[in-house]
């Protein structure tokens, strides 16, 4: 009885890994909503220096992001545990997914000097580094 308890233990805590954690959270952000366009008075305002390093900053925490969930979760998997949305490994490729969409916003934000909306992105990805 005492080695399924500890058994047990194991198992729940393993469940409960960073990276578990990491790919909830990721799965449960909303993407930032996109306002109208911005006066050109006001992307005239902006540095490059500034967009530049917002834009960047994003790319690197949507990479080390990718890289933790991939290392954690994709080694070895079979098919089936892709398709089956109560997965581990099909949670993961979710949240893989919602980083490829946040990707592609910051790409987005980042031509239209939108430095309000990679800053929303910023602030939702930072916290589960």
């Amino acid at each position: 009885m005492k080695k399924t308890i500890i058994l047990l233990a194991v198992i729940l805590t393993g469940c409960s890994s960073h990276e578990a954690q990491t790919i909830q959270s990721i799965n449960a952000l909303s993407y930032p909503v996109r306002t109208t366009e911005q006066p050109a008075n006001v992307t005239a305002k902006i540095s490059s220096g500034d967009l530049e390093n917002l834009y960047s900053s994003n790319e690197l925490l949507i990479l080390r992001l990718r890289s933790e969930i991939k290392a954690a979760r994709t080694d070895k998997i079979r098919t089936d545990e892709v398709f089956d949305t109560h997965t581990d490994v099909a949670k993961a490729f979710d949240a893989l997914s919602r980083l490829e969409q946040f990707e592609a916003l910051n790409t987005v934000y980042y031509s239209e000097k939108d430095m309000k909306g990679m800053g929303e992105i910023h602030q939702k990805l930072s916290p589960l580094i």
